[in-house]
């Protein structure tokens, strides 16, 4: 039997813990692990709270971004929250501080019980009440749209948002927020319609409902704006469909597999409209996007509701079978990390 999270000290070296592997494509296992030594540069951070982001099951099921296998303990995490263990001589942190993390790819290792990473992706909290991880979803968010839309919007502009996992109500929500008249939310999944609904959007099930919504709500004109939060070949192509003259697309959602995704320019085109594109939240110059959405998550309990199915570390791979089969009524898959040991190696 290990040793409860509660009784470590902090600061006391920890020589392995359980982390994810993905050990092949499809295939995402638990593991014992050499824990990490941070380098002079480093925040050593326990962690407490992950949740898994649709990028991740991409990386998983769709091999995009994987590379070789056996991957590195705890990869593709990236969204979490934890305690600093141990940080850099002058750092603003200290032991015991509560934590976001936001790493980019070189180092996003958020599905283990210890993670080492850069001081510049690492933020403070002022809880570790579980939503919080939310923050660094939320924070991508914001920073997208300071591309895609950066200022307001009017009572007769409508958005359409396709997805409505957690990016997507997240987008549904500062859309509402930006002063859009209406944002109606293409997703095929219907128990998802009362947290669309909740947020203040229009749910739609698939894009024949949502096209006949537009053409009510606009005279036929378009959407004003349309973010692309699937990650689906066949959403982009709606999504240029649904935006108007002069509209904007913003493509958020990864793409599904590696390689060329296909856009279908002669719609776009004549339409004038502008495609963006956005990535690399997590290097904007003092993390402003992903503070933002701390005091945002932390202001809003109703974000509750966006956390779905709960799991342990040690069944990671039920958590991400449950993630990409939709298989619980719930919006955000997340791993608690603070039971971890609780059962006997």
């Amino acid at each position: 039997m290990e040793e409860s999270p509660a009784n470590r000290a902090v600061g006391v070296p920890q020589d392995s813990m359980l982390a994810s592997r993905v050990c092949a494509q499809g295939n995402i296992e638990c593991v014992r692990a050499p824990a990490p030594r941070p380098s002079a540069d480093e925040v050593l951070v326990r962690t407490h709270i992950a949740s898994l982001c649709g990028s991740d099951l991409h990386v998983v099921f769709a091999g995009v971004g994987l590379g070789a296998t056996p991957s590195r303990p705890g990869y593709p995490g990236h969204e979490s929250i934890g305690v600093v263990e141990a940080a850099p001589p002058g750092s603003s942190l200290s032991p015991g501080t509560a934590v976001l993390l936001t790493p980019d790819r070189s180092c996003s290792r958020s599905f283990a019980e210890l993670q080492a990473l850069p001081e510049r992706f690492v933020t403070e909290v002022p809880s570790l009440e579980p939503r919080m991880v939310l923050a660094q979803q939320l924070g991508t968010v914001i920073f997208a749209l300071k591309k895609f839309w950066p200022g307001g919007a009017g009572p007769d502009q409508v958005a359409v948002v396709f997805g409505a996992g957690s990016a997507g109500l997240f987008f549904l929500q500062r859309l509402v927020a930006k002063g859009f008249g209406k944002v109606a939310v293409i997703e095929p999944d219907r128990r998802r319609s009362r947290y669309v609904e909740a947020l203040g959007g229009v749910f739609a099930a698939d894009y024949a409902e949502a096209r006949n919504l537009l053409r009510s709500s606009t005279g036929g004109r378009g959407a004003a704006l349309v973010v692309e939060a699937a990650g689906r070949d066949e959403s982009r192509a709606q999504a240029i469909d649904a935006v108007g003259v002069e509209g904007t697309v913003g493509l958020f959602g990864l793409p599904e597999r590696p390689g060329y995704v296909p856009l279908p320019l002669g719609v776009a085109m004549p339409k004038r409209c502008t495609i963006a594109a956005v990535s690399r939240a997590q290097h904007e110059p003092g993390l402003a996007s992903f503070c933002e959405a701390i005091e945002i998550v932390a202001a809003t309990p109703e974000f509750d509701q966006i956390l779905g199915p709960r799991y342990d570390i040690e069944d990671v791979g039920a958590a991400f079978a449950d993630a990409h089969e939709h298989v619980s009524d719930g919006v955000k898959v997340w791993l608690d990390l603070r039971t971890t040991g609780s059962r006997s190696q």
